[in-house]
């Protein structure tokens, strides 16, 4: 070490050199307890403040120790439940499988079922196009026998109305032949008891009554052709000879008719109508 110590001139000078040494280290000692002062209070501070970190990180640890028990044995769980869960998607894995090969057979079955479902199916349309065919030859037909039935009401009403004319022509000309036989009738009652023959309560005298009369009774008795006139009985037979014509040739029409709806193809739904057939004609 080198020895930096000056050549004094006097004692005086090395006094106040060395004084002013003293004093120098005499402050550098007052700072340096100045500053060991702050340190030791800077290291108390800093003591407290690691012993508060040292309780702050004691406590976290416990925590942190506690959460990793927690989380250890979470994870131990966690692990357990895995296993179980790979053993029963292993056991899945397996019905799966199983499943997907049944899958897989009814996709072949499935398959050959629609091949033989579309098979069906173009036989069904094969045989639903000849139905149809059919279907409108029938319709042609049931048209036909509409027609043939209208025709035929036509002329079953034609006849209708002339069998109601001739009816009730009849039936006016019947009445007024009863009026003139009723006329005749009444008469004839005159004249017979004008010549004593009949009672005036309508019983006959007692000589009529034996066999061997005065008074011959006549021979033939009076029919009907002796209390009409030749020409009203003429007409009237024609009259009824006509009615029961008509009546015969309604009643064929009938059976015709009858004929037609119970022999006749059904009209196929959709196809025409049967009114005209729904109501049986009577006369």
């Amino acid at each position: 070490m080198e020895d930096n110590t000056p050549v004094f001139k006097s004692p005086t000078e090395e006094i106040q050199y060395w004084k002013s040494k003293y004093q120098q280290k005499v402050q550098e000692f007052n700072d340096l307890e100045e500053s060991f002062n702050d340190f030791q209070d800077s290291s108390r501070e800093l003591e407290k403040e690691m012993e508060k970190d040292l309780e702050r990180s004691e406590k976290r640890l416990s925590e942190v120790t506690s959460q990793y028990h927690k989380l250890k044995a979470e994870s131990d769980a966690t692990m357990e439940k895995s296993r179980r869960n790979a053993e029963d998607s292993g056991t899945m894995i397996h019905h799966l499988q199983d499943e997907l090969e049944i899958l897989k057979r009814t996709h072949r079955e499935s398959q050959r079922i629609q091949q033989k479902l579309e098979h069906d199916n173009d036989t069904l349309e094969r045989r639903e196009r000849e139905h149809a065919s059919s279907i409108t030859d029938l319709t042609d037909k049931v048209n036909k026998l509409l027609e043939d039935n209208a025709w035929l009401q036509t002329e079953l009403d034609e006849t209708r109305l002339k069998y109601q004319e001739v009816s009730q022509r009849t039936k006016e000309e019947l009445k007024d032949l009863q009026m003139e036989l009723d006329m005749k009738d009444r008469a004839r009652e005159e004249k017979m008891r004008g010549a004593g023959l009949v009672t005036p309560d309508g019983q006959m005298v007692g000589s009529l009554q034996r066999s061997n009369s005065t008074l011959p009774l006549p021979s033939t008795p009076m029919g009907k052709s002796d209390l009409f006139p030749p020409s009203k009985s003429a007409t009237t037979k024609n009259s009824l000879i006509m009615v029961n014509e008509m009546v015969q040739l309604v009643k064929d029409m009938e059976s015709r008719l009858n004929a037609m709806k119970v022999e006749g193809p059904r009209t196929p739904r959709g196809y025409g109508s049967d009114s005209a057939m729904s109501t049986p004609i009577r006369v």
